[in-house]
C-alpha cells in the first residue's frame, strides 16, 4: 500500500538576473561571448535539520570556449515546477 505524504513546504527568495546590468552589458563593444545554459537538480540536501529536505535544482551558465563558469542561481519549486521555469530567464 502507497501512503500519502505533506508537501514539502520551504521559503526561499531567489534573485533573478537584474535587466538594468543585461542591457549595460549588451551595450559593451568587441564581446563576443557563446554561453551554454543548463538547469540540473542539486545533489544535495537542502533544509533544516529534523525536516523533510526540499528538491533544489541550479541554473549554470558557462563560457561555450573556455568552459569557464560565468554564473549560477540555486533554485526552488516552491510554488511547483511551473512557476520556477517561469524563473529562469
Amino acid at each position: 500500500m502507497i501512503g500519502s505524504f505533506p508537501r514539502p513546504v520551504a521559503q526561499v527568495t531567489v534573485e533573478l538576473v537584474d535587466l538594468a546590468n543585461v542591457m549595460r552589458f549588451s551595450q559593451l563593444n568587441g564581446v563576443d561571448v557563446e554561453v551554454e545554459m543548463d538547469l540540473f537538480m542539486f545533489p544535495g540536501v537542502i533544509g533544516p535539520r529534523g525536516e523533510r529536505p526540499s528538491l533544489s535544482f541550479v541554473l549554470l551558465v558557462v563560457d561555450t570556449v573556455t568552459g569557464d563558469v560565468l554564473g549560477f542561481e540555486l533554485l526552488q519549486a516552491v510554488k511547483g515546477l511551473d512557476e520556477m521555469w517561469r524563473e529562469v530567464p
